[in-house]
């Protein structure tokens, strides 16, 4: 399926990472490729953000898509060598953060009764903070952060992991009680955090 490419929206370019979203949780679909999405020379609309192509790929995943394909030029004639886009190779390493079989868990937005932090600010679009569940493992993908970061408040208590964009690097990690807030300090548009559930 072609998701939008449109960054003339209210969410501006992050539409085309969160596009996918609802036919990705859709249980009456049968599951979807993310087929040409926005990337670099692409039609209509072009991105060549390294952070905000990789946080697309991650978020299609959560969104329980199987499949993400790289766009890398209109028309994907084989123009460009990849050689020239050094960042590809974080798509490996985007890989091996997520759990291989994360388009099985059990989605949530912002403000979901699945989602281990409390709801979102009522400023904050529900699709920047959505994740998926697995038991007491979770996935969150937080999106259009700004230099003051975001914090999350906990509903339960539990470890936390925060990895950023391209390079995957591991930049915090964290026991939060319930109740407490977990200010996210990163540099960056988004990031995975993953996180388990305290028994």
């Amino acid at each position: 399926m072609h998701f939008s490419r449109d960054r003339r929206s209210e969410a501006g370019a992050w539409l085309p990472v969160i596009d996918c979203w609802n036919v990705g949780r859709d249980k009456r679909l049968p599951p979807v490729s993310s087929n040409e999405p926005i990337g670099p020379g692409a039609s209509v609309a072009s991105e060549d953000d390294p952070e905000r192509i990789l946080a697309a790929a991650a978020f299609a995943y959560l969104a329980g898509l199987p499949m993400y394909v790289f766009h890398s030029a209109s028309g994907v004639r084989a123009e460009q060598p990849f050689e020239s886009m050094p960042w590809l190779r974080h798509f490996k390493t985007l890989l091996a953060i997520l759990p291989r079989d994360l388009p099985n868990w059990e989605g949530f937005d912002a403000n979901s009764d699945g989602n281990p932090f409390a709801a979102a600010p009522s400023n904050c679009h529900p699709l920047y903070r959505c994740g998926a569940r697995k038991d007491k493992e979770f996935v969150l993908v937080p999106l259009a952060l700004s230099e003051a970061g975001r914090s999350f408040t906990a509903k339960h208590d539990m470890t936390c992991s925060v990895h950023t964009f391209p390079d995957g690097g591991l930049v915090q990690c964290a026991s939060v009680k319930r109740g407490e807030e977990f200010p996210l300090k990163v540099q960056a548009k988004a990031c995975v955090l993953r996180g388990v559930i305290a028994p």
